[in-house]
C-alpha cells in the first residue's frame, strides 16, 4: 500500500504545477523532467515517463550545480569583476546552506516526492538543496541548454545576482558587517533605478537576511534622498559629510529596528 501511495504522489496535479512553474518564471515543455527533479533519492521511484531514473533527483542535481555556477560567472565574467569576487559569488550564493534558505523560502518543500523515511513533511538540508540545483537541471534540459531562461528561473529561486555586488572590505570591529556596492550610472530616471534595484534585492535576494541586514543607497543631495525614500516608502536618514561620528550614529539608528528596510 505504502508502494501504491508513494506512486502517486509522483505526478504533480495541474494547479500544483502552474503554480510551480509560475513562480519558477519557466513553463517546461516536456513535465516528466520537472517531476523527475521533484524526486528525492531514495523515495523509491525508478522510472518518471518511460525513462528509468536512479538515486532520485542527484543526476539532474550534479547537473544543476554546474549549470548555477555557469550562469554565475557568465554574469561575472560580463561585469568585470576580480576572481576574488567571482569566487565569493560561487562559495555564498551556491552553498547548500543558501541553496536549502531559498528552497525553504520558495516553498518547495510541498512540490518533492520525498524519502519514505521523512517525518512531519520535513525536508533535510542536502535533499532540499539537492532538489533546487535539480529543477536547475532540468531548465537548463528542457530549455535546450538556454541560459536566458537558467537565469530567469534562479531569480525566481531567489539565486539571481541582481545586485551584482563587489566586496570592499570587511568591518574591524564586526565581522559580520561587510560593505557591499554597486554605481548606478548611465541615462535615464536614476533615482527610480535605485529603487528597483534596492526593492528586487530587498525582496528577493539571496545576499540579504532582511532580520538583520540594511541597504545603504549614496545620492548626492539631501532632495535626492528624499525622494528615493519617497520611492521605497521609508524614512530618508542622510549623513552629508559622511564621517565616521554620523556613520556610527547612523548604525545605531539602524541597530535599533533591524526589521525596517
Amino acid at each position: 500500500m505504502g508502494r501504491i501511495e508513494n506512486l502517486k504522489r509522483i505526478k504533480l496535479s495541474n494547479l500544483q504545477q502552474r503554480e510551480l512553474q509560475r513562480k519558477l518564471g519557466y513553463v517546461f515543455v516536456d513535465s516528466s523532467i520537472l517531476l523527475e527533479a521533484l524526486q528525492a533519492a531514495g523515495n523509491g521511484v525508478s522510472q518518471i515517463g518511460g525513462r528509468k531514473i536512479t538515486d532520485g533527483n542527484k543526476r539532474l542535481a550534479m547537473l544543476g550545480d554546474s549549470v548555477l555556477q555557469l550562469a554565475l560567472l557568465d554574469d561575472w565574467f560580463v561585469g568585470g569583476d576580480s576572481r576574488g569576487t567571482g569566487s565569493t559569488s560561487l562559495r555564498t550564493i551556491g552553498s547548500n546552506h543558501n541553496l536549502n534558505k531559498r528552497g525553504q523560502a520558495f516553498g518547495l518543500r510541498k512540490f518533492i516526492n520525498k524519502h519514505r523515511s521523512v517525518v512531519d513533511d520535513l525536508v533535510p538540508q542536502r535533499t532540499m538543496s539537492a532538489t533546487v540545483e535539480a529543477l536547475i537541471g532540468a531548465v537548463f534540459i528542457d530549455s535546450n541548454q538556454s541560459l536566458k531562461d537558467v537565469k530567469i528561473a534562479m531569480k525566481g529561486l531567489g539565486l539571481n545576482n541582481l545586485i551584482n555586488p563587489k566586496i570592499i572590505r570587511a568591518c574591524t570591529n564586526r565581522q559580520n558587517l561587510f560593505y557591499l556596492v554597486q554605481r548606478v550610472t548611465g541615462l535615464g530616471r536614476l533615482l527610480e533605478e535605485g529603487a528597483r534595484r534596492a526593492q528586487d534585492a530587498w525582496e528577493g535576494s539571496q545576499l540579504l537576511d532582511r532580520t538583520r541586514d540594511k541597504i545603504i543607497l549614496y545620492v548626492r543631495t539631501k532632495e535626492d534622498a528624499a525622494v528615493l525614500a519617497e520611492l521605497l516608502c521609508c524614512s530618508p536618514y542622510t549623513a552629508d559629510a559622511g564621517t565616521m561620528e554620523q556613520k556610527k550614529k547612523l548604525l545605531k539608528v539602524w541597530l535599533l529596528s533591524l526589521d525596517q528596510p
